[in-house]
């Protein structure tokens, strides 16, 4: 299929191959515009999601750690290493 601007405003072209471009166009902009109400619903349902994941977490496995254990094979050693690179103990400031 050619690109718009070839297709429509010149000479020689059909209205057909025009009325097809302007068809393509609409498809492709609905298409975006249900990628995006998808990507909205997704974030809008985000903390609902997490906090129900961390209850399930803490059900089934006590805590966060109890999960990284059983589940990714972590030890009590790689715990610590995450903790000590992850953990601040200043004072959060906001830049």
């Amino acid at each position: 299929m050619e690109g718009l601007d070839e297709a429509v405003g010149k000479p020689g072209n059909s209205r057909e191959s025009s009325e097809r471009e302007v068809s393509f166009l609409v498809l492709t902009v609905l298409t975006v515009l249900s990628a995006v109400a998808m990507v909205l619903s997704v974030f809008s349902r985000r903390y609902e999601n997490m906090m129900a994941s961390l209850q399930m977490i803490s059900t089934k496995y006590g805590s966060v750690e109890g999960y990284v254990k059983a589940r990714c094979g972590l030890s009590d050693e790689d715990i610590a290493v995450i903790k000590e690179n992850l953990v601040s103990e200043d004072e959060p400031t906001l830049t």
